[in-house]
Order: structure tokens, then sequence, then C-alpha cells
């Protein structure tokens, strides 16, 4: 190591030191080493480095040997006597491996013959469990057979003496519950017994066995039933439940007691009325008989009694909702049709009480029972009988043709609607009729829950058609009103109503009055307002359905209806506007009156200035178009044709005064030239000696004219200190 240090470190070699510690990492990589390493060194100076470390690492080996060598000499002595030890040891342990070997295969043995003694007993009692299978099945055969021929004989013997004092139905019924018992028993046998040979030979002996029985239990029950024995009817029913055919009992039920009780009820109606809800609170009387003289209130009693037993039996959805359905199907289909709306909504909503009665009387019962109700076959065929959909597509074209009728401007329908008296307080005759329609659509006699989203869709076409008619016809006023000019002298008086009404003021107040109203009755919520019979109808389904119709309603009303409003507002004020306005040429007079006059300062407003307003004012009070609005649209439309007026007036005075002082520029300037040729002197264009100057005096007129249209404003109930426009026509003049 030395050696390898010195060569490094010779005169004229790099600086560099062999470090031997990098070889014991595990991540040492020689090739990456000897890479890193040449850059430094040249390989021979790394080479002969390396071959001295190698060298002193076997000198140091030899050293380590030689150091325990004599030890290692001595061990040899040391072990002389290890086979003795050896052959002492290995005696006991093969004596050991031997009794070992002769335990285990003497237990593997034992083991052997415990598992086939376990299984030979496991055998023996699965064929022993088989035995007493088949014994009890041959003993339950017999005894049926035997319970059979006493039935069947009419021999009673071995009865309890109640059961001899009971008449003979009673104890037929009762020996048939018992058969009944043991047919049950003798099927849970025969299931567990799977196809064993024995019960396959006496298969035809089980099958003839429940022959018997299901003959002689419908026998029996309509016996029973025809008699009007409660005793009898109760073993026959639990008979019925314990063979496992309840449907069985339920047909003969259906077939003996309520097709008489339904066949009644439709007989004591008017068949020619076609009207169901008597059919239905007939029936649901016979069900719900309090004195029990109806055998199906008797029987529905006796089977959902708590603890009866009869839980498998379900009258309700098995016998008296098939048996309603088919009768009134068969005798009176016309009663289902939706050609006749008004008699269809009144028999559907018969039938959905008639539902929800038989689904309270199985809720008494158990929420099982009336949950297998609702999912019962009967319950989905007697409600797909109704057909709702046809039903809404008449009350739609009901509803649609008679508003698109008098839409329609050359229809009968219309010509009639503008010489009609609308219902107040609507001003015309189409907006009471949407208006009535749109509540139609929520009347009891039209509205159906289960089509809610129809006709919340109905409402919303209605509606949102009403707001096209105002504004296709607001659109097409200018070609209606060329059209009329050129008609000939005959025109009917209609065609010429029609015409007036979306080119006049008084017929676009109506049109603005009527958009104003049925805005606000589609937000109202009230029992007058189209939104609150919307709700009331919507409530059955929940704050959902309200919320959702509430929303749609909205959006028509504060979006369609909203701008409609707002391009009626803007026909109604431009022209009143144009015709305030024109009085405002006037304000230009005011230069003439004071410029190089000489004229004493203005002390009051100019003449002009209370008839700027005067049409407004003659429009609002003198005639009777205002009345028709309500009064916040009235204010709405003073306060757009004053902004215009007072917008108009802010702008003429700020230009008449730039043209004053740009005058009063230019005059002072000729006046300053002159002085200075003539050394000085007064000129004309203002007062001299440091009087009022013409400029002034204009400025001042200005001012009592914007105050003088102030009042004129308020006296229209315009409130100035919150009308932004009379704010800036003060600013300009007072500049």
């Amino acid at each position: 190591m030395e050696e390898a240090s010195a060569m490094a470190s010779t005169p004229g070699a790099p600086s560099w030191t062999l470090n031997p510690s990098e070889f014991n990492l595990e991540s040492f990589d020689a090739d990456e080493y000897v890479s890193r390493t040449k850059v430094a060194v040249p390989l021979d100076v790394l080479k002969g480095s390396l071959d001295t470390y190698l060298a002193d690492i076997r000198t140091q080996l030899v050293e380590l040997i030689n150091e325990d060598y004599p030890d290692l000499v001595s061990l040899t002595s040391k072990l002389s006597d290890l086979d003795a030890t050896v052959l002492r040891i290995r005696s006991p342990l093969v004596d050991m491996r031997n009794k070992v070997t002769a335990a285990r295969a003497s237990i593997a043995s034992n083991l052997t013959a415990l598992n086939a003694g376990l299984q030979a007993r496991s055998t023996v009692a699965l064929q022993k469990a088989k035995l007493g299978l088949l014994q009890d099945t041959a003993h339950a055969l017999s005894k049926v057979d035997k319970l059979t021929a006493q039935l069947e004989e009419g021999s009673f013997e071995g009865e309890d003496d109640d059961a001899k004092a009971s008449s003979e139905l009673e104890l037929r019924s009762r020996l048939l519950e018992r058969i009944a018992g043991e047919v049950s028993r003798l099927k849970l046998y025969v299931s567990r017994a799977n196809n064993h040979p024995f019960i396959v030979a006496q298969q035809s002996r089980i099958t003839k066995a429940e022959a018997r029985l299901g003959g002689a239990l419908g026998g029996a029950m309509r016996s029973a039933l025809a008699q009007g024995s409660t005793a009898a009817e109760f073993h026959l029913l639990h008979a019925y439940a314990a063979s496992g055919d309840p449907s069985g009992a339920e047909r003969i039920i259906r077939e003996v007691v309520l097709a008489p009780i339904v066949s009644d009820v439709l007989d004591a109606t008017d068949k020619n009325r076609q009207d169901l809800k008597p059919v239905f609170d007939g029936v649901l009387a016979k069900l719900s008989d309090s004195s029990k003289s109806s055998a199906i209130a008797r029987l529905l009693e006796t089977v959902q009694a708590d603890k009866s037993g009869l839980e498998a039996l379900d009258l309700v959805s098995r016998a008296v909702l098939p048996e309603v359905d088919d009768s009134i199907a068969r005798s009176r289909p016309g009663a289902l049709s939706p050609g006749a709306p008004a008699a269809f909504l009144r028999n559907y909503k018969a039938a959905r009480a008639f539902l929800e009665a038989l689904a309270s009387m199985q809720r008494k019962h158990s929420p099982e029972a009336e949950a297998a109700l609702r999912s019962s076959p009967a319950w989905r065929s007697f409600v797909g009988r109704w057909s709702l959909t046809v039903y809404f597509t008449m009350r739609q074209q009901e509803i649609v043709e008679s508003f698109e009728e008098m839409l329609s401007p050359s229809s009968k329908a219309a010509a009639e609607a503008m010489s009609s008296k609308p219902t107040p307080p609507y001003l015309l005759a189409q907006t009471s009729k949407v208006a009535e329609l749109l509540k139609r659509c929520w009347e009891d006699e039209v509205f159906v829950d289960t089509l809610a989203d129809r006709f919340a869709r109905l409402a919303m076409q209605l509606l949102s058609r009403y707001a096209t008619w105002v504004s296709d016809s607001l659109r097409d006023r200018s070609t209606s009103s060329s059209s009329s000019s050129s008609t000939p002298s005959d025109t009917s008086t209609s065609s010429a109503a029609a015409n007036a009404l979306w080119t006049t003021p008084d017929g676009l107040v109506k049109v603005l009055a009527d958009v104003e109203r049925m805005r606000s009755s589609a937000k109202d919520e009230s029992a007058a307002g189209i939104l609150g019979e919307a709700v009331r109808a919507m409530a059955p389904l929940g704050d959902a359905a309200a919320v959702a119709i509430r929303s749609a309603l909205h959006d028509i009303a504060d979006d369609r209806m909203e701008k409609i409003a707002v391009r009626i507002r803007e026909l109604l004020v431009t022209p009143l506007a144009t015709k305030c306005c024109g009085m405002l040429k006037q304000l230009r007079g005011i230069t003439a009156t004071y410029r190089m006059t000489n004229k004493p300062a203005p002390e009051r407003a100019s003449h002009y200035v209370p008839s700027v307003l005067a049409p407004l004012r003659t429009f609002v009070t003198e005639t009777a178009i205002p009345a028709k609005l309500t009064e916040a649209a009235k204010a709405t439309l003073v306060a757009e044709v004053a902004g215009q007026v007072t917008d108009s007036f802010t702008d003429t005075a700020s230009e008449l005064l730039s043209h004053v002082k740009k005058t009063e520029s230019s005059l002072q300037l000729l006046k300053s030239r002159k002085d200075s040729k003539s050394g000085g002197g007064a000129g004309g264009g203002g007062a001299g000696g440091g009087g009022v100057t013409d400029t002034e005096k204009i400025c001042q007129q200005l001012v009592l004219d914007a105050t003088e249209f102030g009042r004129q404003l308020s006296s229209l109930g315009i409130s100035l200190d919150s009308f932004p426009a009379y704010a800036r026509l003060l600013e300009v003049v007072k500049m």
C-alpha cells in the first residue's frame, strides 16, 4: 500500500491515492470504477496500484493462517474417542425410532377402523331416516285414504261431543281440514323423498288423493257459502290454506259470492248514464258491511283477522278487484272510453278512489298486503283500462282549437271576440280566453295529477302562444295599418277594429293593460291567480312539482311578457314624447329675446314651458285610456315619456348654452380689437358698467324654465329626487 501510494505521488504524476474501501460497497462496479479512475491517472499506474494491493492482501492471508495453525494441528489428537461416543448415543435413538414407528402404525390402523365405523353408522342413520320417511309417507297416505273413505261414506264417528252436536256440513268441513293437513304433510314427505322408487310407485295414489280432496273442498265450500255457515267456511278456508291451494278458495268465492254482488250493483244503476261511482260505492258498501250480513264482508273479516293462519289467501287482490274489473269492462265498456272526457274523468277519479279504499283495507291488515295489492296483476289490469293519454289528447284539442280559433284574424270566433265584452279584469276577449283556458288546465273537472307534467306543458304552451300572438301582431302593425288605409269602404267592422287595436293609442293601451295583468296573474299565488291555481293542483304531488311550475311561469312572465310590455310602451311613449318635444323648439327663441335687446333680467319662466308636457297631461287626465292601466303601469308609462322629454330638454338647453357662450366669446374678442384701435370705449353685447350680461340673462331664463318644468313633472306624480333625467337638466342649465 505504501508503494502504491508512493507510485501515485511521484513527481509529474497526477495526485491520486487508491482507496480499497470502495471495493467492499454493494454497489461497486469494476467497469465504472476503471472508467472514472482513468480520467485521473493512467491505466498503467492504476494497474500497478492494484497489483501492489493484491500482493499485500495475500501476505495478510498467509499471516492469518500461520497465526492459528498450531491449534488446528492439535485438534486431531483431541477427537480420538469420537466414534465410541457416537455409538453410545446412536443405540437409544434407534430404539426410540422403532417404538414411534410401531405406535404410528397402530394409530393409523385404529383411525381407519374408526372412520369405517362412522361411515357405516352414517349410512345406517341415513337409511333409517329414509325408512322413517317412507313409513311416515305410507302412514299419511293410509290416513288420507281412510279419512277420504270416511268422508265419502258420510260417517263422522270418532269426533268429539261438540263435533257430534254440529251440523253435518261443519263436520264435513272439519274432516276436510284434517284431510288437507294430512295431504300437506304428504306433500312435504314426497318433496323430501327425492324420487324414491317407493314414492314413484305411490304417485298415482297421491295424485288421486289430492284430486279427491280438491273436489270435496270445492263442493263443501260452495255449500258453506250458500248456507252462510261461518264455522264451515272457517274450517274450509284453513283446509285450502293447508293444502297449498288458496287460489281454489279465491276462485270459488269470486264465482259464488262476488259475481252476484257486482252483478246486482251494476243492475241497480242506470246503464245509460255510464256513471261508475254508484257501482264502486255499492261494492265498497258490501265489502265494509258492519253488520256482516254480506258474505264477502264476513269472509274478509275471517281472512284478515289477527293470527288467523290464512295469510296465504288474498281475497281483495285475487277475487274482489279482478271481478270488479272484468264485470265493468264487460257490461260498461262505454264508461271506460275517453270519447266523453267529462264522464271519463268522473269515472276515472271514482276508480282511483275505489282503488285507494281497497288499499286502505289492505293496509289495516298489514303493509305487506297493501304492497301485494298494488303490485298485483289485477291492479295493473284495472289501471291499464283507463286511456289517460287519449283523454289528455282530447282535452288538449278542445283547449288549443278554441284558443287558435280565437286568435285567427279570419275566424268567426275572432270577429265575435272583437265585438264581445271581455271578462274583467281583462280588456280583450283574447286575453280573457287565454286566462280562462289557463285556469281550465288546473280545474278539478279537467286536471289529472298523473298527467301533471303534460298539463303543465300545455299551460306553458298557451301562455307562450299568447305572447307570440301579441308579439307578431305588434310586428305586423305597420302592414295592417297600410292595408287598412287601402281597404274598400265596405270593410267589415271587425277588421277595422282589429287594425285599430294595434295602431291606435287606445288599442295599444288595452293590449298593454292585458299583458301586464296576464304577467301579474302568472306570478300571483293567490286563488285568483294562474300560478295559484297551478300550485293548488300540484299540491298533492309534493313541493318539487310546485317549485317547478312556479319557476316555469315566472320565466315566461319575466322574460317574454316583460319584453312585450316594454315594446308596447315604446310604441305609446314615442308619439307622446314627440308631441311634447315639439314645444321645446320655442326654447331657441330665448337667445333672440335677450341678445342685443337690453331687456331686463327674467323673473318668471317662459310662456311655452307649461305647454311642453300638455300632450302627456291630456293623455293622462283628460282621456279614458290610462284608466285601463294599473297604477304601476301608468306610472311607468308617464315616467318613460317624461324621461325622453327631459332628455330632449337637456340636449336642447346644452346646445343653446354652447352656442350662446361661443357667440359671447366672439363678441368679446371683436370688442377687444375695437378697443385696441380706438383706445377704449363701451361696446354692445352686454350691460356696461358691471350690469347683467345677455348670456347671464339667457342662463337665468333657462334656470327659471327648468324649475317650472320640474313643477310640471311633479304635478304628473314624478318624484324629482329620484328622477335622474331632471337632475342632469338642472346640472346643465346651472353651469
